[in-house]
């Protein structure tokens, strides 16, 4: 996406010619409030949250006035599929397709809650809401599609949690004591989460946490540094490595 005061552009380019790409869709917005997208799992169309121009109190509607959109990427028109959805959360694509999640937060209550719509039909309903947390991040579809990741803050500090698809019954599968957990990354064959991990004492931590037995190993490098800021872990397609970022030190350097 290209993001602009009021109005993002969505383009299509091929891999081999990405400085040609096409616009496939313009998406006016409340200013400075830009849209958040995702791609579907066939790449043939994006989902999107966008806070519509004519919200009143952008401040206030960005938790839960949000509408979700899908474009098809072959081209036509968008079709609003759902409403009342938090703007900077991005909707998350089931593995088939059939299925998008997407995040509302009601700020006099607290809570934020999830919603799944089925892109055949539009139906939306709740699929869980999560009190008791100061916040709460839609990660990911297991790769049956039975059960949805959802990490959120606690006293003890990140817990990872399970919510069944068919129910909306919420198990916790770990929490992650002394530190803020962040940019939980699920790994191809679906059965593990990359994340990275600020402890207690300010150090930077890679850490991969086992879905079924709840487990976490911390990854450890000669050259991987805590003083430095680490982000957005990425799992490679067949091979066991993960790539992350981290903040540049003095050789200018911010990947490992």
């Amino acid at each position: 996406s290209q993001f602009g005061e009021t109005e993002d552009t969505i383009w299509l380019a091929p891999a081999s010619h990405l400085q040609e790409p096409e616009a496939v869709a313009t998406v006016a917005h409340t200013p400075f409030w830009g849209v958040s997208a995702s791609l579907s799992p066939d790449g043939q169309q994006i989902a999107y949250v966008v806070l519509p121009p004519t919200v009143p109190n952008p401040e206030q509607g960005a938790d839960d006035q949000a509408e979700v959109w899908v474009q098809p990427l072959a081209g036509g028109e968008p079709r609003l599929l759902a409403q009342n959805a938090d703007v900077r959360v991005a909707p998350i694509w089931s593995p088939d397709g059939g299925i998008l999640v997407f995040q509302s937060f009601d700020r006099q209550r607290n809570v934020p809650t999830l919603f799944r719509v089925n892109i055949g039909d539009g139906i939306v309903s709740v699929l869980a809401s999560l009190g008791g947390t100061t916040a709460a991040f839609a990660l990911a579809f297991a790769s049956s599609s039975d059960r949805f990741y959802v990490a959120q803050t606690s006293e003890g500090g990140t817990d990872l949690l399970a919510i069944n698809i068919s129910d909306g019954s919420v198990q916790t599968i770990a929490t992650i004591a002394g530190g803020i957990a962040r940019d939980w990354q699920l790994s191809p064959d679906g059965r593990r989460m990359a994340f990275v991990n600020q402890a207690a004492g300010g150090e930077w931590e890679l850490w991969v946490l086992d879905l079924e037995d709840g487990s976490v190993l911390r990854l450890e490098a000669e050259d991987l540094p805590t003083d430095r800021q680490l982000f957005s872990p990425v799992w490679r397609p067949v091979q066991e490595l993960i790539t992350l970022g981290m903040a540049p030190g003095d050789d200018g350097n911010g990947v490992f």
